[in-house]
């Protein structure tokens, strides 16, 4: 059986006033304790990767999937 599980936790500072939550992003070293019941730790460098980028409507349908859904809108 294929499953998959999205964690979230509180949004970092760089994206803050969009959403109050995130997904956890987990690397190989976070697998194992995350599957044996601990909690997972969130890269505090995380905050200085996330940047904001606005981006058309129609990334908001899941029919559109176009490379144009993910680039930069031209303020």
């Amino acid at each position: 059986m294929l499953s998959c599980t999205i964690l979230t936790c509180e949004a970092c500072d760089g994206i803050r006033d969009l959403p109050t939550r995130m997904p956890v992003v987990l690397g190989k070293e976070g697998f194992e304790p995350w599957l044996a019941g601990e909690s997972p730790s969130v890269d505090p460098g995380l905050d200085a990767a996330v940047t904001v980028i606005p981006v058309s409507p129609k990334m908001n349908s899941p029919k559109y999937n176009e490379p144009d859904c993910v680039e930069a809108l031209v303020a």
